[in-house]
């Protein structure tokens, strides 16, 4: 009867402790979507103030934008990255002003709209590619946020060439198209990508995982 009493408490006692680690993973992953919806937030609002921090070029002005793309990317998970991005992108067709010339519907007929369209598949792009990447180091990163800046500048020219051609009927060379909205932008492109992956390694750096091992948790 004795063996039979301490057989029942064990099974309590496990049954216990089964369901307080799952409250506590639970509670974890909790803790954990709570603060990758804030990040996509902060990521989301960061990319408008992108727009506004300007140097004016005709036709297409270089602003901030594509850096905080970057950086939603690589601090983000695939989708979360890509929602951040698409909820900018939103948030200037239903009016706010947040693109770099104002918003609204409207917008899709300015000729710089390809870039934009561009940001949340660049984002999921460069986050995909982070977190499948083996052995990930700064010149990795580096080269895949090249990879994921470079699909905006030449979506972006694209949009840019149909736009002068067909809208505005005007004759223009593919390649004028090409050095006015990919090439004039490569310096900067480098200097962001450099920029984003610095950023990104010191934030590594700093994390928990280069002390001790932490448990793998998906989100979203």
């Amino acid at each position: 009867m004795l063996h039979s009493f301490l057989l029942h408490n064990m099974k309590i006692t496990k049954g216990s402790s089964e369901k307080q680690g799952q409250f506590t993973r639970l509670n974890s992953q909790s803790k954990m979507s709570a603060r990758i919806l804030v990040l996509s937030g902060l990521c989301t609002a960061l990319t408008a103030v992108g727009a506004f921090i300007k140097i004016p070029f005709y036709p297409v002005p270089f602003t901030l934008q594509t850096l905080f793309t970057a950086l939603a990317a690589l601090l983000l998970p695939p989708r979360w990255a890509t929602l951040s991005q698409a909820a900018y992108l939103s948030l200037g067709l239903l009016g706010l002003p947040v693109f770099a010339n104002g918003g609204g519907l409207g917008y899709v007929m300015q000729p710089t709209f390809g870039y934009l369209l561009l940001l949340p598949a660049s984002a999921c792009v460069i986050s995909t590619l982070k977190s499948r990447t083996r052995d990930i180091s700064l010149m990795k990163v580096v080269l895949i946020l090249l990879l994921g800046m470079l699909m905006i500048l030449c979506g972006g020219a694209v949009w840019l060439y149909f736009h002068i051609a067909i809208i505005l009927r005007q004759e223009v060379s593919f390649w004028h198209v090409f050095y006015a909205g990919v090439a004039v932008f490569i310096p900067s492109m480098l200097v962001k990508a450099a920029v984003a992956a610095l950023f990104w390694q010191e934030l590594d750096k700093r994390r928990p995982h280069h002390t001790a091992k932490r448990p793998n948790i998906e989100i979203f």
